[in-house]
């Protein structure tokens, strides 16, 4: 189906790792939970917020987000500028695991942001527009069918990460920590977690904080892209996807993630991940 807010797009995927392009003029919630990769996340134009657990971070253009999922983190990004423009780069451990005979952890960047809780860092205008000269290359090598074009787009992958990890390391004033943008936010973060299968509505969480529920929703939207419905929902979801791909049974699944009605959880989950609980746990 056609989208008349997406402006472009270019989806790219090989061996170890996948590479996305995108403009768009509408509100957007990207979700990562279902990888279980590393990810580079670059927003060229447009703002937003990058959601993980309790804790909320303000993207801006130019800022280039590290993703660890192998550490069991489900970041969500929300953007909602009226235009913004993204990259994001996907890629497995076997890549990493290839690239370690060169005898440099192209890792490094992640291990180390994860380490202080620093995912987040803003390179520079040299660096970002030498990324963008090596994503250019990527998709002009995968528009044409020349010897030897898959072999330079994996060159200019490896390019982007030995870039990425030098400017992490060698310019440490460009790392950020803006997790404390709203405090009051990633205080409700904090208890909805805590209560996440509970029966958790606008009113309680709001007299629990001693705000009114219009000041909530609207500082809650404002800062995470999402409304509180919305997270909770997404929240619970995930626990249950979890449950599952951990053997658990989908009766299990929908009691402890938060879900009173059998019915409204499967026609959530369907809409999520686009597939039965019951698949999920076949798969697993």
């Amino acid at each position: 189906m056609h989208n008349p807010n997406l402006i472009l797009q270019h989806i790219i995927t090989k061996n170890f790792f996948e590479y996305y392009h995108c403009r768009y003029s509408h509100s957007l919630t990207l979700e990562t939970h279902k990888r279980q990769t590393h990810g580079l996340f670059v927003l060229y134009a447009g703002n937003g917020s990058w959601m993980q657990n309790d804790t909320v971070i303000r993207l801006h253009a130019g800022d280039v987000l590290l993703i660890s999922n192998s550490a069991g983190n489900c970041p969500a990004i929300s953007l909602s500028a009226p235009f913004y423009e993204y990259i994001t780069l996907w890629l497995d451990d076997q890549f990493f695991s290839d690239m370690n005979m060169t005898g440099e952890d192209l890792m490094l960047c992640f291990k180390e942001s994860r380490r202080q809780n620093r995912p987040l860092f803003r390179p520079g205008q040299s660096v970002l527009d030498t990324v963008r000269r090596l994503c250019n290359r990527i998709e002009q090598e995968q528009s044409v069918n020349s010897y030897g074009n898959h072999i330079l787009m994996y060159t200019a992958v490896i390019e982007i990460l030995v870039l990425l990890n030098r400017t992490y390391f060698e310019l440490p004033h460009a790392r950020h920590k803006d997790q404390t943008e709203n405090a009051l936010i990633n205080q409700i973060l904090i208890y909805i977690n805590e209560h996440i299968t509970e029966n958790l509505t606008l009113d309680q969480i709001a007299r629990q904080f001693y705000i009114s529920r219009n000041y909530f929703s609207h500082q809650f939207k404002l800062y995470t892209g999402c409304s509180p419905y919305q997270y909770i929902m997404k929240k619970r979801l995930d626990i249950a996807h979890t449950m599952l791909s951990n053997g658990a049974n989908v009766s299990d699944a929908c009691d402890s993630c938060g879900f009173s009605d059998y019915s409204n959880f499967l026609k959530a989950f369907r809409r999520e991940f686009g597939k039965n609980p019951s698949e999920i746990k076949n798969y697993s």
